[in-house]
């Protein structure tokens, strides 16, 4: 009901639009008609106006927030074409006394006629004042929607990347905590590196979109930390594009696919463990991104849904649709992640 007294606050052209249409009916019976009839079309005029504007403002003010806005849409229209009858009857009865007060020898014609004509008119201008007022209505509630929908993506975006971070800055802190029981010098270099990560957090991530280079960057320095951490039996390879053009990317968008394959990639003594993670833009549009690793069958690793996983899935579905694909697969003991961005 609010967003309809908006529609009608907001937007005045019904208004100006009737009041045109009412200056035009009066210049026509002052100027066109000025015969014997015109002391009766005078008066008919102003009759008619008011009861047309008894008509149209009760729909607009009473009838359309009680029953149309609250969907009671039959009882709106029989409502209305009631409100238009009754006017007319009035309109009729309050036009017999004027008429007879300036000329009491005036024959009336039909009644019913005379009735008739008044509710057709009351019902035109009704109709004009309420198609104009609905479809400002739905503007407002359309652009208003716009405005929710775009909200709840933000407050959503912005509590993925509020889960993401500490789940990543975890990991990150559990690795330093591990390297400093083997090299207190090798762990002080890592926590400069993860310094370096926490200011990309901090600074770049704060914003709607990236450079695609830093994005890389950040990925590298955290294959660096976790090589030095716990890769001791695990070959990993990291291949990154040469890329000389700005391109723009969602911050944190990759980081949980490799977070994943450090997480589960499998570290059995004499055996190849390995993780490959290849980056490439295609065509100067896409991006392709590939996360493959050995892991280990359990239930744990065979769940490829955890908490980043299923965050940067939902982010992807919302900043990308219809711009990207995904597909995660397990092949024996091979876990392998494809993801193809459409870059902006």
């Amino acid at each position: 009901m609010k967003k309809f007294y908006q529609a009608i606050k907001k937007y005045k052209i019904i208004h100006i639009i009737y009041w045109i249409y009412a200056a035009f009916d009066l210049w026509h019976i002052l100027v066109l008609n000025r015969g014997k009839d015109y002391v009766f079309n005078k008066y008919d005029f102003i009759n008619d106006i008011a009861f047309q504007m008894i008509s149209v403002y009760s729909i607009i003010y009473v009838l359309i927030p009680k029953f149309y806005v609250r969907q009671k849409y039959f009882l709106f229209v029989l409502l209305s074409i009631a409100t238009c009858f009754l006017a007319a009857i009035a309109n009729s009865i309050v036009a017999t006394f004027y008429i007879k007060f300036i000329d009491p020898d005036f024959v009336f014609g039909s009644t019913l006629i005379n009735v008739l004509a008044h509710f057709i008119n009351n019902i035109t201008v009704s109709v004009l004042f309420v198609i104009v007022i609905l479809i400002e209505h739905y503007v407002i509630k359309e652009q208003l929607n716009r405005q929710l929908e775009k909200e709840r993506i933000e407050y959503e975006l912005n509590f993925l990347k509020a889960q993401m971070n500490p789940h990543f800055m975890f990991n990150a802190l559990n690795s330093i905590y591990f390297l400093m029981d083997k090299n207190i010098d090798q762990a002080k270099n890592v926590l400069l590196k993860f310094s370096s990560l926490l200011r990309y957090q901090l600074y770049d991530c704060s914003t709607e979109k990236c450079d695609l280079r830093n994005e890389i960057d950040f990925l590298s320095d955290y294959v660096a930390l976790e090589k030095i951490r716990s890769c001791e039996n695990v070959t990993v390879e990291f291949n990154k594009p040469d890329i000389n053009k700005l391109y723009f990317i969602s911050p944190l968008m990759l980081i949980p696919f490799v977070e994943n394959a450090f997480k589960y990639v499998s570290r059995h003594a004499g055996s190849s463990n390995f993780i490959s993670i290849n980056c490439s833009v295609l065509e100067d549009t896409w991006l392709l991104f590939t996360v493959e690793n050995s892991f280990v069958k359990s239930t744990e690793a065979l769940n490829s849904n955890g908490l980043g996983i299923m965050n940067v899935k939902r982010r992807l579905e919302i900043l990308y649709p219809d711009l990207h694909t995904i597909e995660i697969k397990e092949n024996g003991s091979i876990f392998k992640v494809n993801l193809k961005i459409r870059l902006k």
